[in-house]
């Protein structure tokens, strides 16, 4: 299947429906978030659903600050210890996915299997200023679309439907939102009619149709306020900086082994696998800061 490579979201209105909506696809920006990382099939499916609806949710939200998502796997021998992304402001994000050991992770796998029982959502708001706020709902739904819209109907009581499209020849994903707007009448009977629409749109035509021609052909029939699409991307925010930081909050004795070491130390990212080399001098002048 050939392709546009242009990841974006964009936000839509309607003139005479109470609901607002996010349309996302996200192509070349999937591709760096899995390709260092050796997932089965149905792992880089959760990683890229998560990406999808991280992205239309932090559009919506026009958020100054980061949103992260991240799932608790539960019990069971195919579950997932965690996934977890983080989406910035300028909806540039980063994430992985953390195994357990001895767990069989095979193209089998379903949702299901992955989030094992006792598994949860965990959703945290990270303003620049202001307070964070977090929200905690478990997984019993058969899928990621269910669970986010049982999360946004309990915890911020605004009924919420989501539709995912994923390629089975790529690592393409796109994504639809809808959400009510408070206080208008007839928002309900309206979200529901948008959301059959919204059905109807097939994986092939959501990922080769340019977004503004996927709203033309759902909401032909309807009065849509389109905005100006804006730009998703991968970017993980490693650095060496932050790998001696995290180095900073070991024990002075542990550290101080660290250091002895003259060869140095490999630290690698586990969102993005970058690896970077913290040569012994740098060690031992984060010991002596340490130490002061």
């Amino acid at each position: 299947m050939t392709v546009s490579k242009k990841s974006q979201v964009i936000r839509f209105l309607f003139d005479n429906h109470g609901v607002r909506g996010e349309l996302a696809q996200i192509f070349d920006a999937n591709d760096r978030l899995l390709e260092n990382h050796n997932y089965s099939k149905p792992v880089c499916l959760l990683m890229r659903e998560l990406a999808i609806l991280g992205v239309c949710i932090t559009s919506t939200l026009k958020l100054d600050g980061q949103i992260m998502l991240q799932i608790h796997g539960g019990k069971g021998d195919r579950a997932v210890k965690n996934a977890i992304l983080n989406i910035n402001r300028d909806l540039t994000f980063y994430g992985s996915c953390q195994t357990v050991d001895n767990n069989i992770y095979d193209d089998e796998s379903t949702f299901r299997d992955l989030i094992g029982s006792g598994g949860y959502l965990h959703l945290a708001i990270f303003p620049k200023n202001g307070q964070s706020f977090q929200g905690i709902v478990e997984l019993e739904a058969q899928n990621l679309s269910e669970a986010f819209e049982k999360y946004f109907s309990t915890s911020d009581q605004l009924p919420t439907r989501f539709f995912i499209f994923n390629d089975t020849d790529s690592n393409a994903s796109a994504g639809i939102m809808l959400q009510i707007i408070p206080d208008v009448e007839g928002n309900t009977d309206s979200l529901e009619h948008l959301s059959i629409l919204s059905q109807t749109l097939s994986v092939k035509e959501s990922i080769e149709l340019d977004v503004n021609e996927i709203l033309s052909r759902l909401f032909a029939h309807e009065q849509v306020r389109v905005f100006e699409p804006t730009e998703v991307d991968f970017k993980c925010i490693c650095s060496k900086e932050r790998c001696l930081n995290s180095l900073a909050t070991l024990s002075h004795a542990e550290l101080e082994d660290i250091a002895a070491d003259e060869n140095g130390i490999e630290m690698t990212c586990h969102h993005c696998n970058r690896s970077y080399h913290l040569d012994q001098q740098s060690l031992k002048a984060l010991l002596l800061t340490n130490s002061q």
